[in-house]
C-alpha cells in the first residue's frame, strides 16, 4: 500500500498539546505513553479512550515492557530519571531507581535471555542492563 494508506485517525492524546513520546504496547489492548511534561497516560481500547495515570518529573523520553507487569520509562530534561512500574504502569505504581547524573538513558528494549530482563543505552557510551 501506499505509505500512510493504513493510518488510523491522529487522536489527541495530551491534554497540554506538548509533545508525546515512549509509546509502549503491554499486551491484551494495553498502552502507555508519556508526554513531554511528564504525563503517563494508558488506554485498554487502542488509543479510542485513556486515562491519565501520573506525572512524573522530566520529558517523557522512553518507555518499555519487560514483561510481568514491569514497564521502566526514562526522561531526558530535569534530573534524567529512570522510573518502573512493577503493575503495568497503573496509578501509584511507579518508583523512582534514580538516575546516572547527566547521562541520558535511552533506547530501552525488552531483552529476555539468562535471566536479563532488559537494556539500554546512554548519551556517554555506556550500556545498562536490567535483571
Amino acid at each position: 500500500g501506499t505509505d500512510g494508506a493504513v493510518w488510523g485517525s491522529a487522536i489527541a492524546i495530551s491534554d497540554t498539546s506538548v509533545a508525546v513520546w515512549a509509546p509502549e504496547y503491554l499486551g491484551n489492548g494495553v498502552g502507555l505513553l508519556a508526554d513531554e511534561a511528564g504525563t503517563i497516560y494508558r488506554t485498554t481500547d487502542n488509543w479510542v479512550t485513556k486515562s491519565t495515570i501520573t506525572t512524573l518529573d522530566g520529558a517523557a523520553d522512553d518507555m518499555v515492557y519487560l514483561g510481568n507487569g514491569i514497564v521502566v520509562y526514562s526522561t531526558y530534561t530535569s534530573l534524567k530519571n529512570f522510573y518502573v512500574s512493577y503493575n503495568y504502569g497503573l496509578h501509584g505504581s511507579w518508583s523512582l531507581l534514580g538516575n546516572i547524573g547527566s547521562n541520558q538513558i535511552d533506547h530501552l528494549i525488552a531483552y529476555s535471555h539468562d535471566g536479563l530482563l532488559g537494556l539500554a543505552t546512554t548519551e556517554n557510551g555506556k550500556v545498562v542492563t536490567f535483571y
